[in-house]
Order: C-alpha cells, then sequence, then structure tokens
C-alpha cells in the first residue's frame, strides 16, 4: 500500500541520498535543530494564545506535550541554551568518541559488555 505524498519521487530519493551522506553528528545536530525550532514555535503559540504566560507554564506544556499528562515532574527551571551551547556540547561528545581509541563502531560490534554500577558514564 502505498502513502500518500506530495514530495516528488525524484525529490525523495534526494532527500534519501543527502541523509544518507550526512556523518551521525550532522544528523544528532539537525536533530537538536528540529527539537529547538519545535520549542520555539511551541513557546510562541502559548504566548499567543495568553500573552501573560510564564516560562514554568510553557515548560510544563511543552512537557505535557512531549512526554504526556502521567509522567511525573521533576520541578526545576526550564533550561535555556544559546543557540551555539547545544551543538557545542554535541560537537564535544562526538570528537572524544572520535578520539577514543580505536573505533566506537567496532568497539560496540566487537563483543557484547554488561555495565556494572562502577562504571563512569560521564
Amino acid at each position: 500500500m502505498s502513502r500518500l505524498s506530495d514530495t516528488s519521487p525524484e525529490a525523495q530519493r534526494a532527500l534519501v541520498e543527502a541523509l544518507r551522506r550526512m556523518t551521525p553528528q550532522e544528523k544528532w545536530l539537525r536533530i537538536g535543530e528540529h527539537w529547538n525550532e519545535a520549542r520555539r514555535q511551541h513557546e510562541s503559540a502559548e504566548r499567543s494564545r495568553n500573552p501573560s504566560v510564564t516560562v514554568e507554564e510553557i515548560h510544563e506544556a511543552w512537557l505535557r506535550k512531549t512526554l504526556g499528562e502521567s509522567c511525573p515532574r521533576g520541578g526545576g527551571e526550564p533550561v535555556r541554551t544559546g543557540a551555539g551551547q547545544g551543538r557545542q556540547k554535541c560537537s564535544h561528545v562526538f570528537d572524544a568518541i572520535a578520539h577514543s581509541s580505536g573505533s566506537s563502531t567496532s568497539q560496540i560490534n566487537s563483543r557484547a559488555r554488561m555495565i556494572s554500577p562502577t562504571d563512569r558514564v560521564c
């Protein structure tokens, strides 16, 4: 069964090829960019519905939309990062992986390994 789409087959093939050429780092950066854009659009919509809404109320509404009503709330304050901060953190993580001893994919695929509670994950 074919899906309805307003994208031509040629455009779809070009998109798939472009995505295949992207590195994992580029893909993760794109995900972050799309996530941030979704948050900005959500904030704009919340403010258009209620101009006096607070940052905390916008954050709570975002959590409800993305995580659902039943997700426990941990309190705290909304995290605000500048456009470059997320990109810098992501780049740092991928640089660390790239400079670790050996290929990260070969390390992952070479053998199964259980993580112990004493392993450092950060």
